[in-house]
Formats: structure tokens, sequence, C-alpha cells
């Protein structure tokens, strides 16, 4: 089994969260271990985008909603553990794991530190990393939210 990241940029202007983009890092342990040493769990607001990409809707009834979940089974999820309620109409999506987030300076940092660490036959220059920290330097106030799943 493989362990994928999902990563999610925003930044704050007019005393909210906007959406940016999605971002796809390419599977690197090293950095995801470097990555999930911040454990904050995701923030608190968050743009309404990242936080449909968090999070399940559940409805009454049994349907093929791409990111909806039956009560009936939204219930079972957080008895045993695998879910949280975020309020009444929302979970956690039971896939996802270690969320947290870090401000454009945290994660210049962290690639830095995952550079800097890697074994040279490790020690990838990830393109994708690279765009989002480009990206995010252009924006006010970024900060990446992100999360794993198995």
């Amino acid at each position: 089994m493989s362990t994928m990241m999902y990563g999610h940029i925003e930044y704050h202007v007019y005393e909210r969260w906007l959406y940016f983009a999605e971002v796809h890092v390419e599977r690197s342990y090293p950095l995801y271990d470097i990555l999930r040493q911040t454990r904050r769990g995701v923030p608190s607001p968050m743009s309404p985008r990242c936080f449909h990409a968090w999070s399940l809707y559940v409805t009454e009834e049994e349907n093929n909603l791409a990111r909806g979940i039956s009560r009936r089974r939204a219930e079972s999820l957080t008895v045993r553990g695998k879910a949280e309620w975020i309020n009444e109409h929302f979970i956690t999506d039971p896939d996802f794991h270690s969320p947290s987030w870090a401000n454009l300076e945290e994660l210049t940092q962290m690639y830095e530190t995952f550079l800097a660490g890697s074994e040279q036959s490790e020690r990838l220059e990830l393109p994708t990393v690279r765009a989002a920290l480009a990206a995010m330097s252009q924006l006010p106030n970024p900060r990446l939210i992100y999360w794993f799943d198995n």
C-alpha cells in the first residue's frame, strides 16, 4: 500500500481564505516524514473548496455523490473512530490522516531540510514543490494545507 499526499494552496485576503490551487506532490517518503512532523490538524477557517476536499457530505439516503456518504454509514464510521463529525452535515474523510498546514516560510524550511538531509540518490528536485513555493511567493499570506491517505 502506498501513501499519497493531497495539498491545497490558499491565501488570506479581505479577512477570508481564498482557494488557489491543488498541489500534486511527487511521492517522496523522506519529504512526507518531514511534513508529518508538523501536526496542526486542518485550520479553521479554511476556504470552502478545501473544506469540501477534506470532508464528506452526510445525506439521509444512500446515494452516489462523489464526496457524499449516508448518515447511517457516517454514524458507523464515527462510532468506530474512523472519522469525526465536523458539524451535523459533514464528517472527515475516513481515508485521510495526518492533516496539517504550513505557511510559505515554514514550507520553504521543510523543503530545504529535505534537500539537505536526503541521500544523494534520493535527492530529487521535486518540481511540483518548487512550483508550489514559487506560486505561494506571489500570493498574500499563503499557506499549504495538506493531508495523506493510504
